[in-house]
């Protein structure tokens, strides 16, 4: 079982760091190449706990051989950006490893289309405010950070071109 805070900085730590880099791309290489769905999931959830508010593991996403583990989850099949549950697998990852990162969202930029990623955290922030029953869940989704500095779910009010401004979110 992965525990994300420890980990995180053991997998973090210099060696092991680059080593973390180094399987999470030979798999994600793999897993496309051979259909394995369900041990790409893992690794794309792996990587997600990995960059989690962990800025030196941000930049080992995207550092090293190109294409980059981050630009390999952003050139996964296009069912990934498009069916539901899929998507749920992706973004989060993709989120975690671009928060407060501007290089890795300039990467993400060049690989995809950001508007993606800013509607799907809209739906999620929606979908938490619309039930009573899960707004006390929504603290504990947000990252810390954005929560000391005040986030709330105002962020509806930053809109452009009906969905939440990318750089207002990440």
């Amino acid at each position: 079982m992965f525990c994300p805070l420890y980990d995180q900085s053991v997998l973090g730590a210099e060696g092991l760091s680059l080593a973390f880099r180094h399987i999470g791309s030979s798999l994600l290489w793999y897993c496309t190449q051979h259909s394995s769905e369900e041990l790409l999931h893992e690794v794309i959830i792996c990587v997600g706990y990995f960059t989690v508010n962990h800025p030196d593991n941000q930049v080992i996403v995207q550092s090293g051989r190109q294409p980059s583990v981050l630009q390999k989850l952003c050139q996964l099949p296009f069912q990934y950006f498009s069916h539901p549950h899929l998507i749920r697998v992706l973004f989060p990852t993709l989120i975690s490893a671009c928060y407060n990162n501007s290089h890795n969202k300039v990467i993400l930029q060049q690989e995809m289309s950001c508007v993606l990623l800013a509607t799907f955290i809209q739906v999620v922030l929606f979908s938490l405010c619309s039930f009573p029953m899960f707004s006390g869940l929504l603290p504990a989704v947000l990252p810390l950070s954005k929560r000391s500095v005040g986030f709330s779910p105002a962020v509806f009010s930053k809109k452009a071109g009906g969905v939440i401004e990318l750089n207002s979110v990440l």
